[in-house]
């Protein structure tokens, strides 16, 4: 492991310790997957607001894709897979970005998407 790749491997190490990121699981290509939390504001509001930003945007481009649906309320925003999510993932497979295979994934691994297709 290069320097480089250890200084991330401590900054990843640090931001878990402090609850700023959350594992979520492995993704398709064996790689650990991160969520940032509300913490993460307070300890590093830059890469909290990219975050959000890089989400917001890939969110919206699957939405545009017909993948995912959203859903606005008074105080929040859902999201969730669409009931033919998996047909138009695999129609627009080899052009989603890593960005928008990250939220499918969360999307996927999340527990309200989960009991919704039971």
């Amino acid at each position: 492991m290069s320097p480089e790749e250890e200084d991330i491997e401590d900054f990843i190490d640090y931001l878990i310790s402090e609850g700023a990121l959350k594992y979520i699981g492995l993704d398709y290509n064996n790689e650990p997957v991160y969520t940032v939390t509300e913490k993460c504001k307070d300890i590093f509001p830059d890469l909290y607001n990219e975050h959000i930003q890089k989400t917001d945007d890939a969110t919206f481009s699957l939405w545009q894709k017909g993948i995912v649906e959203i859903e606005f309320t008074e105080d929040e925003q859902f999201v969730r897979l669409t009931k033919n999510s998996a047909e138009l993932y695999l129609e627009h497979k080899d052009s989603l970005s890593s960005d928008e295979m990250e939220v499918l994934f969360i999307l996927a691994n999340s527990d309200k998407n989960k009991k919704e297709k039971e």
